[in-house]
């Protein structure tokens, strides 16, 4: 029994560093991709280094993609608020979108997140049909372009025109102002 004693334990000791290490790396996979799903309350911009992960030969998670729908709905957003402004304008107002859609203050899905009441002026419950075809083509292959872990808004999650003045706005900080539209964030407490 005693020589058998030190195999046992080395056994058991093997057994209990291999389930350990299983366990500590399923719930490093787990949080990692909990915490990518659900991003609440952007204030910095968010850093991914590696936005795909390859599951198994078959599988490969792309978080940096939207789906068609959620591409669709972003390309009529901008045509709406923003077919007049620059490139970065633009990309700015989808930025905005997806720091909601990111946050747990707003629907996680970007066409919920557009379809709020009185969140966007271009919504009146209904798509219009974009006019200006050409137009609306950049802004889709823009959408494509656009890569939702940049945080080029700072991570604002408002905006509005230029030529008004909200109410809402002392509520938050000014981030940025880009063409005809003034980006917002939450406003700091203290110096964060």
């Amino acid at each position: 029994m005693s020589i058998l004693k030190p195999i046992i334990y080395t056994t058991v000791f093997s057994l209990v560093s291999v389930w350990m290490i299983g366990v500590t790396l399923t719930c490093m996979d787990y949080l990692d991709f909990k915490s990518k799903q659900s991003i609440s309350n952007i204030s910095k911009p968010l850093k991914i280094p590696n936005r795909k992960k390859v599951l198994d030969k078959d599988t490969v998670i792309d978080y940096n993609r939207f789906t068609d729908s959620e591409k669709e709905c972003l390309a009529i957003a901008v045509y709406g608020e923003a077919r007049g402004e620059s490139k970065m304008g633009q990309l700015l107002v989808m930025d905005v979108i997806n720091n909601r859609k990111e946050s747990n203050e707003y629907p996680n899905h970007i066409c919920d997140v557009i379809k709020q009441k009185k969140q966007f002026s271009f919504w009146s419950g209904s798509w219009v049909s974009p006019k200006e075809l050409v137009t609306y083509n950049k802004i889709k292959e823009l959408v494509e372009e656009f890569d939702p872990y940049k945080g080029i808004s700072k991570g604002s999650m408002w905006y509005h025109g230029d030529h008004i003045k909200p109410s809402w706005t002392k509520w938050y900080e000014q981030s940025t102002h880009v063409g005809n539209h003034i980006f917002y964030i939450k406003k700091r407490l203290y110096n964060e």
